[in-house]
C-alpha cells in the first residue's frame, strides 16, 4: 500500500507495526495552500470477510482527534453495508475513502499504466 500511495505522488511514512494509533500509513502532499495529511489503516481480509462499522467509526475518531486532512481504509475485501451507510449518514465521505479490492485494483492500473 505504501509504495502505491508514493507512485500517486505521497510522501510516505509507516508507523510501527504496534500500538500504531490506529493509522498503518501517514501520506503528505505538500500544497502551496499547505501540506495535506492523511491517514492510512489497512485491512487485509479475505474476500468474506467485510470491514465493519466498528473499525469505521474508530477510526473516525482517530482522524478528528488528531485533526488530521482525513484518512483512507485500505482494505483486500469490502465494506459492509452499515459501515457504508455510517459514513453517509455523518457525511463523512469527504474525510474518510474506503478503497476496497475493486478500488484498489482501478488505482494499480493507473500507477502500472
Amino acid at each position: 500500500m505504501a509504495q502505491l500511495y508514493n507512485k500517486l505522488g505521497y510522501n510516505v511514512e509507516l508507523t510501527k507495526t504496534t500500538r500504531d494509533g490506529g493509522k498503518d500509513i501517514i501520506l503528505r502532499k505538500p500544497d502551496i495552500l499547505g501540506d495535506m495529511v492523511f491517514y492510512v489503516e489497512c485491512k487485509q481480509y479475505d474476500s468474506k470477510n467485510k470491514v465493519g462499522i466498528d473499525i469505521i467509526q474508530r477510526f473516525a475518531g482517530i482522524i478528528e482527534m488528531d485533526k488530521i486532512n482525513g484518512g483512507i481504509i485500505a482494505t483486500t475485501s469490502f465494506f459492509s453495508k452499515d459501515a457504508k451507510d455510517w459514513i453517509m449518514e455523518k457525511d463523512l465521505n469527504c474525510r474518510i475513502q474506503m478503497h476496497d479490492f475493486d478500488r484498489l485494483k482501478d488505482m494499480l492500473k493507473v500507477v502500472m499504466a
